[in-house]
């Protein structure tokens, strides 16, 4: 790796909330341990506002789940992992530790993303596909911070990618609610654009995403 070339670099990666949060915070201390010369940015967003800027080549890759198929035209999905949906609420939540129907939420605000985005529209399919549909009262936001002091301070429930909330989980500040038998989930990998030309940096920030 030539160091006085990396002095001049700069990777620019769009992640989601549930990357920001799981595992790229330990691939970037790996990456600027090796290159501390590199710039790293991190661009958080929505899925359709981050595959939109790798197409106009204002990111060098994506990290996120798979989008539909015209969000993804003239793009390349590498599959990394499968992550789950999970319905989320703090400890102690009436609804704990027990068989949760999902009629049973409509007692509780419901948060989850906007409509339009990706995991959306699996809550929506997963909802319509128990015979039933999303609870009136509901609010919805892709801001994980605001997703965490909120779920801390409210009776809601959330529905959300394991890997946004997976330290406060392993901690039981959050638990997981039992809704009954849930395949919510869906491929995340690194969608990247034909037309860029990976730098070294770039390449073997990609091959540290993957081994992770």
């Amino acid at each position: 790796f030539d160091t006085a070339r990396s002095q001049h670099e700069h990777v620019r990666i769009g992640a989601l909330p549930n990357v920001c949060s799981q595992f790229l915070p330990g691939v970037i201390t790996t990456f600027k341990t090796a290159y501390p010369e590199v710039v790293v940015t991190i661009l958080p967003g929505t899925n359709a506002a981050l595959l939109g800027m790798l197409k106009r080549a204002e990111t060098d890759f994506v990290i996120g789940r798979l989008s539909r198929g015209e969000d993804m035209r003239g793009l390349a999905f590498e599959a990394l992992f499968d992550e789950p949906l999970v319905f989320v609420a703090r400890a102690g939540h009436p609804l704990a530790n027990r068989l949760v129907a999902l009629e049973a939420l409509e007692a509780f605000p419901l948060m989850l993303p906007p409509q339009g985005t990706i995991i959306r529209e699996e809550v929506d399919r997963f909802f319509f596909s128990r015979g039933t549909s999303l609870p009136s009262n509901r609010l919805e936001s892709t801001s994980s911070d605001f997703q965490r002091a909120f779920l801390k301070q409210s009776a809601c429930v959330a529905v959300i990618p394991r890997g946004v909330l997976q330290a406060e989980l392993e901690t039981g500040v959050f638990v997981e609610l039992d809704v009954g038998e849930v395949s919510l989930k869906g491929p995340v990998g690194l969608t990247t654009n034909p037309k860029i030309t990976p730098s070294a940096a770039l390449t073997e920030l990609m091959t540290l995403i993957r081994a992770q």
